[in-house]
């Protein structure tokens, strides 16, 4: 399995609605690339996406997360779906504040005998990852 994709949506779906029944997220408003998946356990798992308001005309809630994966050489499919239960808001793009949302989406999978992910390595580097780095940095002068 590849994780594709992670799109955010400003749909709020109402109590009731069939999640696992949707094949696709209604009111798609960004689209970014997962930079990390990590398998926890046999169940668990979690994919990491960026989103920032670079291309963002409008400001807008975001209400749901959606991730995307092929199977195989299949199409991507919707693969979980994550609502908001205090939405963050993504503001509209501006040079005097850009703004940015990392969000690490950890997901439960059943009735999987295995589970094997893989995500494109040419993701960019988080928050985290710089703080790890620095964390871990040598001083030379000793």
């Amino acid at each position: 399995m590849a994780f594709t994709s992670v799109k955010t949506s400003s749909y709020a779906y109402p109590d009731g609605t069939n999640i696992s029944g949707l094949t696709d997220l209604q009111d798609i408003v960004q689209t970014a690339e997962p930079f990390s998946a990590q398998v926890f356990n046999e169940t668990m798992l979690q994919v990491s996406a960026r989103f920032d308001n670079s291309q963002v005309q409008d400001a807008y809630l975001i209400q749901t997360l959606g991730i995307y994966a092929q199977v195989g050489s299949g199409s991507p499919v919707l693969f979980a779906v994550v609502q908001a239960d205090t939405p963050d808001q993504m503001p509209a793009q501006s040079a005097v504040s850009p703004s940015a949302f990392i969000y690490n989406i950890q997901t439960t999978v059943q009735q999987a005998t295995s589970l094997t992910v893989s995500v494109n390595p040419a993701g960019t580097a988080t928050v985290q990852d710089i703080l790890d780095l620095q964390n871990t940095k040598v001083d030379i002068n000793r």
